[in-house]
């Protein structure tokens, strides 16, 4: 499938997307043929990078540079969310803002950036409800409070920025999809289980996307407002 030059054998990682083998060079995947820019540090596929609320909430403390309480914000949003980078590029001001029925909670607003050929089937926007007293929604909510004007940009960054700005900050601990992948485990064990919620998290009208999660056994009892 790939040129071997005599002697020179190709390095490999590990792909997060499938757990199979990528070139180091090029960052493709042999299996799946993805691409990824994240060098995983362990042996295994993505799941074997866990991220708990502690662990993120140390390496938000340990932040250095520059706009250290946007990177903060940025991290805790795709930490909490579990949303795709190009959903948290689009973030707007407006779109964080208190659950009218209880105070305690705070809406956050992503439009899902796959919406598929059929486009007037998918869901075009998605609000999640999570706790004010979660783990990292304090830089949250304090950045958002910074920002004027209603309709100006969370965080004006490209899709690949967010993710250097991740890698940055984790020391290329894992990705942002591995926060979403956790993010949706996490979900599926607080609710039991439930498609309703599991597809609006998600952003997708597909029960096949979600089948992976709903084998996840329920820690704890069902709330609104699914946070760590």
């Amino acid at each position: 499938m790939y040129n071997r030059l005599p002697g020179r054998a190709p390095k490999y990682d590990v792909c997060l997307s499938c757990g199979g083998q990528k070139l180091v060079k090029s960052h493709r995947c042999i299996t799946c043929s993805g691409r990824t820019y994240y060098p995983h540090k362990y042996i295994g596929d993505k799941q074997n990078a866990e991220l708990s609320p502690k662990l993120m909430k140390n390496f938000l403390e340990n932040a250095k540079g520059k706009l250290i309480e946007r990177n903060k914000a940025l991290l805790a949003m795709v930490f909490l969310t579990g949303g795709r980078p190009n959903e948290i590029a689009l973030m707007k001001k407006e779109d964080v803002f208190d659950w009218p029925e209880d105070e305690g909670f705070v809406c956050l607003r992503l439009f899902n950036s796959k919406l598929g050929k059929v486009r007037h089937f998918k869901i075009r926007e998605r609000t999640l409800i999570i706790s004010k007293d979660s783990a990292l929604m304090e830089h949250i909510i304090k950045y958002a409070e910074n920002v004027v004007e209603p309709t100006q940009k969370l965080f004006p960054l490209t899709t690949r920025r967010i993710e250097q700005i991740w890698e940055q900050t984790t020391k290329g601990y894992a990705c942002p999809y591995t926060a979403r992948h956790q993010r949706l485990v996490e979900v599926s064990r607080r609710t039991g289980g439930d498609l309703t919620e599991l597809l609006n998290w998600k952003g997708s009208v597909d029960l096949k996307s979600i089948t992976p999660y709903l084998s996840a056994k329920p820690t704890k009892p069902a709330r609104i407002g699914v946070g760590p």
